[in-house]
């Protein structure tokens, strides 16, 4: 009843006023809702096949964007906290946005998306995903607020009949502001990982990503 009370919630933006704002379809008595995910990237780099292996390829979901879409407080508003990613894998948590409090980004406006540094892995879309935000804000006096606290599923393959790539989006309406999570679902699906290093000079700009199948840039890193 404890781990139950922790993750249940009153926010009059909610239609019954009481909802989750974690997952909640686990063992509640032992599961850790902040355990980071354990695996990583680039698990199979060194893998050798052989010819008359077979190799599955599944369906997964790119996380695109995450906007505050709607802000009670107005904008510009300095952002901080942390947006996760669950997939059924483990359901652990796979950081999308994570800052601390002395590390703000600072949004202008409802168009401007947060710096996404994840996830570190491919979200395999087996069962239904799951994406948790908690964010805070700074006010003008410096004093703490929450913006955004609950979660959002993504369906999973039940009741999917997928040819090609989709890209759809959910919203999040509670506490100060509505949030936008946009995301790609991917049929058989390839991971890839891309470094950058800066070995020379100062970086000025922005870094983004797309794949063939859907041109939706991610925004995952920018410099001033």
């Amino acid at each position: 009843m404890e781990a139950l009370a922790r993750i249940i919630d009153f926010d009059p933006k909610d239609d019954d006023g009481m909802y989750f704002n974690r997952l909640y379809s686990v063992d509640l008595a032992t599961f850790d809702h902040v355990r980071p995910a354990p695996l990583g990237p680039m698990r199979f780099t060194k893998t050798v096949l052989q010819e008359e292996e077979e190799v599955d390829v599944c369906q997964s979901v790119n996380i695109l964007s995450v906007k505050i879409a709607c802000s009670d407080v107005g904008f510009p508003i300095q952002v901080y906290g942390t947006v996760i990613a669950r997939d059924c894998m483990d359901y652990k948590c796979v950081y999308l946005f994570r800052r601390d409090r002395d590390n703000c980004q600072l949004i202008n406006s409802k168009d401007e998306s947060l710096i996404l540094t994840g996830p570190k892995r491919g979200l395999v879309l087996l069962d239904a995903n799951f994406v948790e935000a908690d964010l805070k804000i700074k006010d003008h006096q410096g004093q703490d607020r929450e913006l955004s606290k609950g979660i959002i599923s993504i369906r999973g393959l039940a009741g999917r009949s997928l040819e090609k790539c989709e890209v759809e989006s959910k919203s999040l309406a509670t506490r100060l502001s509505t949030v936008d999570i946009t995301y790609a679902v991917v049929i058989d699906a390839l991971e890839a990982t891309v470094g950058i290093k800066v070995v020379r000079g100062k970086f000025h700009g922005t870094i983004t990503a797309h794949t063939t199948s859907v041109r939706n840039k991610l925004l995952r890193q920018q410099s001033g």
